[in-house]
């Protein structure tokens, strides 16, 4: 899941972004998965 800049593609998508809190683990990363899943393009913000 993890991109690095120089793989980022820098043209704009159509996919819609999420923004999910608490993404390490729990709740949290089950809805991002599930986001990615469904062709979401998804931040995570973790400790």
């Amino acid at each position: 899941m993890t991109q690095h800049p120089k793989d980022l593609d820098n043209q704009p998508s159509d996919k819609p972004v999420a923004v999910v809190l608490g993404g390490s683990r729990g709740l949290g990363f089950l809805v991002a998965r599930e986001l990615v899943d469904r062709g979401h393009q998804v931040v995570v913000a973790a400790r």
